[in-house]
């Protein structure tokens, strides 16, 4: 059984996001730590993907039907076998060459279940933001999101805590609510470890309210849908906008 498992959900469809997949493959390859494994779960709908996981150490698995993004994250953690999960999204990459012997160090000298790890942003792998230092706020689930995207989370293989299907544009913020729930606060290390890419696909770019005001209302829609079906499953957490100690 490796230590750490990388666990990339993919749903890229054309040679740039293929590209891109390359690089966060390459960088895994660079690291210090080797008792890894690369798992990809491909929801993508064409062969790009498969013929570049062939030329690399992966354990691949491809999808029959476009699942979605919460659905096909779900799927690649089932498929890990470490004893640690570390998610990277397919169009990020692993920073520091010592990103997974910092994780699985930090991990093994502590309880915690979950660790979160410092960032950084960029839209072009050339030019980077300043370093992201993560904490976590208690307003997580309205968008107050500190902590990143799921590319800097690692968990332990154990008591599986899944995104939940039914949320799209909050899943992350809705999975590390209720990972800080159920297993209490993250380890948090601020060595900046990996790199999240910004661009038109990101969920989160989404979320730009200005975008949504001026259009069909289709969109806004779709997220008051969502912030209503939040409210019905973590109501005693809108209602007191605090989290308990621990």
């Amino acid at each position: 059984m490796p230590k750490i498992s990388i666990a990339i959900p993919v749903y890229v469809t054309d040679l740039l996001g293929v590209q891109q997949l390359k690089e966060s493959f390459d960088s895994i390859k660079k690291q210090t730590f080797t008792d890894y494994e690369i798992v990809v779960s491909d929801n993508s709908s064409n062969d790009l993907v498969v013929k570049l996981c062939e030329k690399y150490s992966v354990r691949y698995k491809k999808n029959l039907d476009h699942i979605g993004m919460s659905a096909n994250s779900n799927y690649v953690i089932d498929l890990c076998n470490g004893e640690y999960i570390k998610i990277l999204h397919c169009d990020d990459f692993l920073y520091s060459k010592y990103a997974l012997e910092i994780i699985v160090d930090a991990l093994d000298n502590s309880d915690r279940y979950w660790l979160v790890n410092g960032f950084i942003h960029t839209h072009d792998a050339i030019n980077f933001s300043d370093p992201r230092i993560p904490r976590y706020p208690n307003h997580l689930l309205v968008g107050n999101n500190l902590l990143g995207s799921p590319s800097n989370i690692t968990i332990r293989n154990e008591d599986i805590e899944y995104f939940d299907t039914n949320v799209s544009t909050s899943m992350d913020h809705e999975w590390y609510h209720r990972l800080r729930m159920k297993f209490g606060m993250p380890l948090i290390v601020n060595d900046t470890l990996n790199v999240s890419r910004l661009h038109d696909n990101n969920v989160t770019s989404k979320l730009n309210f200005d975008i949504i005001i001026e259009g069909d209302g289709s969109s806004w829609q779709f997220i008051q849908s969502e912030l209503e079906y939040l409210q019905k499953k973590h109501a005693n957490f809108f209602e007191n906008w605090e989290y308990p100690n621990g």
